[in-house]
Protein backbone atom coordinates (compact mmCIF):
# COMPACT_ATOMS: atom_id res chain seq x y z
CA UNK A 1 0.00 0.00 0.00
CA UNK A 2 2.92 2.32 0.56
CA UNK A 3 4.31 2.26 -2.51
CA UNK A 4 1.16 2.26 -4.62
CA UNK A 5 0.80 5.47 -3.14
CA UNK A 6 3.40 7.28 -4.58
CA UNK A 7 3.10 5.76 -7.38
CA UNK A 8 -0.60 7.44 -7.53
CA UNK A 9 0.38 10.79 -6.91
CA UNK A 10 3.38 10.55 -9.59
CA UNK A 11 0.57 9.65 -12.29
CA UNK A 12 -1.54 12.49 -11.21
CA UNK A 13 1.26 14.88 -10.96
CA UNK A 14 2.13 13.90 -14.91
CA UNK A 15 -1.21 14.18 -15.98
CA UNK A 16 -1.64 17.91 -14.84
CA UNK A 17 -4.92 16.65 -12.81
CA UNK A 18 -3.38 17.17 -9.27
CA UNK A 19 -2.21 20.82 -10.81
CA UNK A 20 -3.24 21.96 -14.23
CA UNK A 21 -0.43 24.37 -15.37
CA UNK A 22 -2.94 26.20 -17.74
CA UNK A 23 -5.64 27.74 -16.24
CA UNK A 24 -8.09 30.61 -17.76
CA UNK A 25 -10.58 32.72 -16.59
CA UNK A 26 -12.89 35.14 -17.93
CA UNK A 27 -14.67 37.83 -15.56
CA UNK A 28 -16.96 41.53 -15.68
CA UNK A 29 -17.68 44.12 -13.23
CA UNK A 30 -21.28 44.29 -13.81
CA UNK A 31 -23.76 41.65 -14.79
CA UNK A 32 -26.80 43.61 -15.09
CA UNK A 33 -25.87 48.04 -16.75
CA UNK A 34 -27.48 50.54 -18.78
CA UNK A 35 -26.82 51.31 -22.66
CA UNK A 36 -23.05 53.13 -22.84
CA UNK A 37 -22.09 51.88 -19.71
CA UNK A 38 -18.64 50.60 -19.53
CA UNK A 39 -17.99 47.22 -18.30
CA UNK A 40 -14.09 46.11 -16.88
CA UNK A 41 -13.54 42.70 -18.55
CA UNK A 42 -10.69 40.59 -16.94
CA UNK A 43 -9.22 37.58 -18.37
CA UNK A 44 -6.72 35.83 -15.67
CA UNK A 45 -4.20 33.33 -17.68
CA UNK A 46 -1.72 30.82 -15.26
CA UNK A 47 0.39 29.34 -16.83
CA UNK A 48 4.34 27.59 -16.58
CA UNK A 49 6.98 29.92 -16.39
CA UNK A 50 8.71 29.01 -19.66
CA UNK A 51 5.89 30.66 -21.55
CA UNK A 52 6.87 34.52 -22.81
CA UNK A 53 3.78 36.24 -23.72
CA UNK A 54 0.06 35.15 -24.10
CA UNK A 55 -2.12 35.94 -27.32
CA UNK A 56 -6.17 36.34 -26.99
CA UNK A 57 -8.76 36.06 -29.66
CA UNK A 58 -12.32 36.92 -29.67
CA UNK A 59 -14.85 34.35 -30.85
CA UNK A 60 -17.43 36.57 -31.30
CA UNK A 61 -17.78 40.03 -30.44
CA UNK A 62 -20.96 41.98 -29.72
CA UNK A 63 -19.86 45.03 -27.93
CA UNK A 64 -17.74 47.93 -28.50
CA UNK A 65 -14.51 47.77 -26.97
CA UNK A 66 -13.18 51.21 -25.55
CA UNK A 67 -9.64 50.62 -24.02
CA UNK A 68 -7.36 47.42 -23.52
CA UNK A 69 -4.63 47.34 -21.21
CA UNK A 70 -2.14 44.07 -20.45
CA UNK A 71 -0.61 43.91 -17.27
CA UNK A 72 3.20 42.63 -17.68
CA UNK A 73 3.25 38.65 -16.61
CA UNK A 74 4.14 38.01 -12.96
CA UNK A 75 6.51 35.22 -12.88
CA UNK A 76 7.60 32.32 -10.10
CA UNK A 77 9.33 29.39 -9.77
CA UNK A 78 6.35 27.44 -10.17
CA UNK A 79 4.33 29.77 -12.82
CA UNK A 80 3.55 32.85 -14.50
CA UNK A 81 0.36 34.81 -14.33
CA UNK A 82 -0.98 37.33 -17.16
CA UNK A 83 -3.72 39.74 -16.96
CA UNK A 84 -5.76 41.42 -19.20
CA UNK A 85 -8.38 44.68 -18.74
CA UNK A 86 -10.73 45.62 -21.65
CA UNK A 87 -13.46 47.76 -21.07
CA UNK A 88 -16.28 47.48 -23.35
CA UNK A 89 -19.79 49.28 -23.64
CA UNK A 90 -22.69 47.44 -25.16
CA UNK A 91 -25.40 50.11 -27.23
CA UNK A 92 -28.36 48.04 -27.45
CA UNK A 93 -30.65 46.14 -25.02
CA UNK A 94 -31.71 42.91 -24.44
CA UNK A 95 -29.58 39.92 -22.87
CA UNK A 96 -26.24 39.75 -23.99
CA UNK A 97 -23.19 36.30 -23.53
CA UNK A 98 -18.95 37.66 -23.54
CA UNK A 99 -17.46 35.44 -25.01
CA UNK A 100 -15.79 32.52 -24.88
CA UNK A 101 -12.55 33.87 -25.67
CA UNK A 102 -9.40 31.95 -27.83
CA UNK A 103 -6.52 32.23 -25.04
CA UNK A 104 -2.91 30.60 -26.83
CA UNK A 105 0.34 30.84 -24.73
CA UNK A 106 3.54 31.35 -26.99
CA UNK A 107 7.23 30.44 -26.20
CA UNK A 108 10.19 32.00 -28.22
CA UNK A 109 7.21 33.66 -30.83
CA UNK A 110 5.70 30.15 -30.93
CA UNK A 111 2.20 29.26 -30.12
CA UNK A 112 2.28 26.35 -27.39
CA UNK A 113 -1.12 25.88 -26.35
CA UNK A 114 -4.34 26.77 -26.79
CA UNK A 115 -7.62 27.30 -24.37
CA UNK A 116 -10.95 28.76 -24.84
CA UNK A 117 -12.32 30.41 -21.71
CA UNK A 118 -15.83 31.06 -19.90
CA UNK A 119 -18.86 32.77 -21.10
CA UNK A 120 -20.39 35.65 -19.06
CA UNK A 121 -24.36 36.41 -19.22
CA UNK A 122 -24.70 40.18 -19.32
CA UNK A 123 -28.37 42.14 -18.77
CA UNK A 124 -28.40 45.62 -20.81
CA UNK A 125 -31.08 47.88 -19.83
CA UNK A 126 -32.09 51.10 -21.72
CA UNK A 127 -31.98 54.25 -19.84
CA UNK A 128 -35.40 55.57 -20.55
CA UNK A 129 -38.27 55.45 -18.12
CA UNK A 130 -41.12 53.07 -18.62
CA UNK A 131 -43.35 56.59 -19.08
CA UNK A 132 -41.10 57.52 -22.00
CA UNK A 133 -41.73 54.06 -23.61
CA UNK A 134 -45.10 54.45 -24.68
CA UNK A 135 -45.24 53.14 -28.36
CA UNK A 136 -48.39 52.24 -29.42
CA UNK A 137 -49.32 49.36 -31.58
CA UNK A 138 -48.95 49.72 -35.66
CA UNK A 139 -52.36 50.89 -36.74
CA UNK A 140 -54.24 48.13 -39.54
CA UNK A 141 -53.41 48.61 -43.50
CA UNK A 142 -55.97 50.44 -45.12
CA UNK A 143 -57.42 49.34 -48.40
CA UNK A 144 -57.03 51.72 -51.39
CA UNK A 145 -59.43 51.37 -54.41
CA UNK A 146 -58.27 51.96 -57.87
CA UNK A 147 -54.65 50.94 -59.44
CA UNK A 148 -52.20 52.28 -57.89
CA UNK A 149 -50.01 52.47 -60.77
CA UNK A 150 -51.64 55.26 -61.87
CA UNK A 151 -49.66 57.34 -59.86
CA UNK A 152 -46.43 56.37 -59.82
CA UNK A 153 -45.05 58.67 -62.05
CA UNK A 154 -46.51 61.56 -60.37
CA UNK A 155 -44.35 60.03 -57.27
CA UNK A 156 -41.51 59.26 -58.96
CA UNK A 157 -41.67 63.43 -60.41
CA UNK A 158 -41.82 64.39 -56.99
CA UNK A 159 -39.14 62.31 -55.92
CA UNK A 160 -36.78 63.33 -58.30
CA UNK A 161 -37.48 66.86 -57.62
CA UNK A 162 -37.03 66.31 -53.47
CA UNK A 163 -33.53 64.63 -54.51
CA UNK A 164 -32.45 68.03 -57.08
CA UNK A 165 -33.59 70.41 -54.01
CA UNK A 166 -31.27 68.20 -51.42
CA UNK A 167 -28.37 68.24 -54.03
CA UNK A 168 -28.51 71.75 -54.25
CA UNK A 169 -28.89 72.42 -50.47
CA UNK A 170 -25.61 69.88 -49.73
CA UNK A 171 -24.00 71.56 -52.59
CA UNK A 172 -24.66 75.21 -51.59
CA UNK A 173 -23.91 74.49 -47.71
CA UNK A 174 -20.12 72.65 -48.60
CA UNK A 175 -19.06 75.67 -50.09
CA UNK A 176 -20.19 77.63 -47.45
CA UNK A 177 -18.31 74.98 -45.41
CA UNK A 178 -15.24 75.44 -47.33
CA UNK A 179 -15.95 79.20 -47.20
CA UNK A 180 -16.19 79.38 -43.54
CA UNK A 181 -13.04 76.79 -42.59
CA UNK A 182 -10.85 78.88 -45.16
CA UNK A 183 -9.27 81.71 -42.72
CA UNK A 184 -9.10 78.79 -39.93
CA UNK A 185 -6.55 76.80 -42.13
CA UNK A 186 -4.15 79.69 -41.30
CA UNK A 187 -4.26 78.91 -37.62
CA UNK A 188 -2.33 76.25 -35.99
CA UNK A 189 -4.75 73.03 -35.08
CA UNK A 190 -4.88 74.33 -31.23
CA UNK A 191 -5.84 77.46 -32.42
CA UNK A 192 -8.50 76.48 -34.61
CA UNK A 193 -10.08 73.93 -31.81
CA UNK A 194 -10.17 76.95 -29.15
CA UNK A 195 -11.65 79.32 -31.20
CA UNK A 196 -14.59 76.57 -33.02
CA UNK A 197 -15.18 75.66 -29.28
CA UNK A 198 -15.83 79.07 -28.39
CA UNK A 199 -17.77 79.80 -31.41
CA UNK A 200 -20.08 76.65 -30.28
CA UNK A 201 -20.48 77.77 -27.20
CA UNK A 202 -21.94 81.62 -27.86
CA UNK A 203 -24.69 79.26 -29.89
CA UNK A 204 -26.16 78.45 -26.61
CA UNK A 205 -27.63 75.05 -27.61
CA UNK A 206 -27.30 73.86 -24.37
CA UNK A 207 -29.52 76.58 -23.07
CA UNK A 208 -31.62 76.27 -25.73
CA UNK A 209 -32.29 72.38 -25.38
CA UNK A 210 -30.41 71.57 -28.42
CA UNK A 211 -28.65 69.00 -26.80
CA UNK A 212 -27.87 66.67 -29.53
CA UNK A 213 -27.26 69.22 -32.34
CA UNK A 214 -24.41 70.65 -29.68
CA UNK A 215 -22.88 67.24 -29.82
CA UNK A 216 -22.67 66.65 -32.99
CA UNK A 217 -20.93 69.68 -33.43
CA UNK A 218 -19.25 69.34 -30.97
CA UNK A 219 -17.70 65.68 -32.19
CA UNK A 220 -17.10 67.03 -35.63
CA UNK A 221 -14.92 69.83 -34.24
CA UNK A 222 -12.94 67.50 -31.47
CA UNK A 223 -12.36 65.17 -34.84
CA UNK A 224 -10.96 67.88 -37.30
CA UNK A 225 -8.89 68.93 -34.34
CA UNK A 226 -7.35 65.10 -34.21
CA UNK A 227 -7.58 64.91 -38.20
CA UNK A 228 -4.97 67.83 -38.03
CA UNK A 229 -3.47 67.21 -35.54
CA UNK A 230 -2.38 63.72 -35.56
CA UNK A 231 -3.06 63.65 -39.33
CA UNK A 232 -5.18 60.56 -39.64
CA UNK A 233 -8.26 60.65 -41.16
CA UNK A 234 -10.99 60.65 -37.81
CA UNK A 235 -14.09 61.38 -39.77
CA UNK A 236 -14.49 58.43 -40.97
CA UNK A 237 -13.87 56.62 -38.24
CA UNK A 238 -16.37 54.78 -35.06
CA UNK A 239 -15.49 56.21 -31.38
CA UNK A 240 -13.76 52.99 -30.77
CA UNK A 241 -11.59 52.95 -33.93
CA UNK A 242 -11.17 57.08 -32.93
CA UNK A 243 -9.58 56.27 -29.64
CA UNK A 244 -7.22 53.28 -30.46
CA UNK A 245 -5.34 55.79 -32.91
CA UNK A 246 -5.45 58.08 -30.27
CA UNK A 247 -4.01 55.97 -27.65
CA UNK A 248 -1.41 54.83 -29.84
CA UNK A 249 0.10 57.97 -30.65
CA UNK A 250 -0.75 60.14 -27.83
CA UNK A 251 0.92 59.55 -24.89
CA UNK A 252 -0.75 61.84 -22.09
CA UNK A 253 -3.56 59.87 -20.28
CA UNK A 254 -5.46 62.98 -19.69
CA UNK A 255 -5.82 63.99 -22.95
CA UNK A 256 -6.72 60.40 -23.44
CA UNK A 257 -9.34 59.97 -20.74
CA UNK A 258 -10.80 63.52 -21.40
CA UNK A 259 -11.39 62.66 -25.19
CA UNK A 260 -13.10 59.06 -24.38
CA UNK A 261 -15.48 60.71 -21.77
CA UNK A 262 -16.10 63.37 -24.36
CA UNK A 263 -16.56 61.17 -27.02
CA UNK A 264 -18.78 58.57 -24.75
CA UNK A 265 -20.96 60.96 -23.73
CA UNK A 266 -21.84 62.37 -27.39
CA UNK A 267 -22.51 58.44 -28.56
CA UNK A 268 -24.97 57.91 -25.45
CA UNK A 269 -26.91 61.28 -26.34
CA UNK A 270 -26.72 60.62 -30.32
CA UNK A 271 -27.43 57.47 -29.93
CA UNK A 272 -29.30 56.06 -26.81
CA UNK A 273 -31.57 59.28 -26.24
CA UNK A 274 -29.20 60.17 -23.43
CA UNK A 275 -30.36 63.82 -21.54
CA UNK A 276 -27.22 64.37 -19.93
CA UNK A 277 -27.40 66.79 -16.36
CA UNK A 278 -25.76 69.85 -15.39
CA UNK A 279 -23.07 68.14 -13.23
CA UNK A 280 -22.36 66.10 -17.10
CA UNK A 281 -22.43 68.96 -19.19
CA UNK A 282 -19.92 71.04 -16.49
CA UNK A 283 -17.92 68.37 -16.97
CA UNK A 284 -17.64 68.37 -20.87
CA UNK A 285 -17.00 71.78 -20.49
CA UNK A 286 -14.03 70.90 -17.78
CA UNK A 287 -12.57 68.07 -19.86
CA UNK A 288 -12.36 70.63 -23.07
CA UNK A 289 -10.63 73.00 -21.30
CA UNK A 290 -8.38 70.81 -19.80
CA UNK A 291 -7.32 69.31 -23.20
CA UNK A 292 -6.59 72.72 -24.61
CA UNK A 293 -4.99 73.76 -21.58
CA UNK A 294 -2.82 70.30 -21.65
CA UNK A 295 -1.10 70.93 -24.93
CA UNK A 296 -0.91 74.17 -24.70
CA UNK A 297 1.43 73.65 -21.90
CA UNK A 298 3.44 71.62 -24.40
CA UNK A 299 3.58 73.60 -27.18
CA UNK A 300 5.27 76.13 -24.93
CA UNK A 301 8.10 73.40 -23.70
CA UNK A 302 8.48 72.80 -27.26
CA UNK A 303 8.95 76.35 -28.37
CA UNK A 304 11.41 76.26 -25.39
CA UNK A 305 13.41 73.30 -26.42
CA UNK A 306 13.49 75.05 -30.12
CA UNK A 307 14.79 77.75 -28.97
CA UNK A 308 17.86 76.22 -26.59
CA UNK A 309 18.74 73.64 -29.84
CA UNK A 310 19.10 77.08 -31.53
CA UNK A 311 20.96 78.93 -29.20
CA UNK A 312 23.54 76.51 -29.29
Amino acid sequence: MRTILPLLLFCLLATGLLYPEFQVSLSASENVATIGDRITLKIIVKTTPEINNIQVDILEKNFESISKHQFPGRKSREHTVFEIHEVVSFFSTGNHTIGPFRVKTIRDHKIVEEKTTNSLDIKIKSVLEKSDQDIKDIKDLISIRGNPFYVLKYVFLLLALVLLVVLIFLFIRKKKKQAKSRPLLLLSPLEELESSISELFKKNWLEKGRVKQFFIALTEIIKNYLQREYRFNAEDLTTAETMEYVERNESNTTIQQNLEFIFTTADLVKFAKFRPGSANLEAIKSRIKSIISVQKARTIEENKDQDVSVAQ
